[in-house]
C-alpha cells in the first residue's frame, strides 16, 4: 500500500564545532526493514479503522450538515449542560442586581 523508499530511514545531524564535530545518527530504523510490508499495512488498517469509527461517531452531523457537537457561548464562557439538563461549570447570578 505505500510505496516508500526500500532503504530504511535515518535521521543524522552533522556537528562542526569545539564540543562536537562529526555526523552523529540520532533515529536509525534500520531494524524495522524486514517488518517494513507488514508494518506498514498495519499502520494503514489502523488509520482506516480510525477514519470508519470517526465517520460512524459523527454520522448524524455528517448526514444532516451540521455538526451536532457545537458549544453554546454566554457572556463569552461555554455553557456545559449535564445529563438532567442543569447548567453546569457557570457562577450562577442574577441579571437583576447588575
Amino acid at each position: 500500500m505505500i510505496n516508500g523508499p526500500k532503504s530504511a530511514p535515518s535521521f543524522e545531524v552533522t556537528f562542526n564545532n569545539k564540543y562536537l564535530q562529526g555526523t552523529y545518527t540520532v533515529v536509525d530504523l534500520s531494524w524495522y526493514a524486514p517488518y517494513k510490508k507488514y508494518g506498514d499495512d498495519v499502520i494503514c488498517m489502523f488509520s482506516y479503522l480510525g477514519f470508519v469509527w470517526f465517520c460512524f461517531k459523527h454520522a448524524t452531523s455528517i448526514i444532516s450538515g451540521a455538526a451536532a457537537d457545537y458549544k453554546v457561548y454566554q457572556d463569552g464562557q461555554p455553557i456545559n449542560y449535564d445529563t438532567t439538563g442543569k447548567r453546569k461549570g457557570l457562577i450562577e447570578y442574577d441579571r437583576n442586581n447588575i
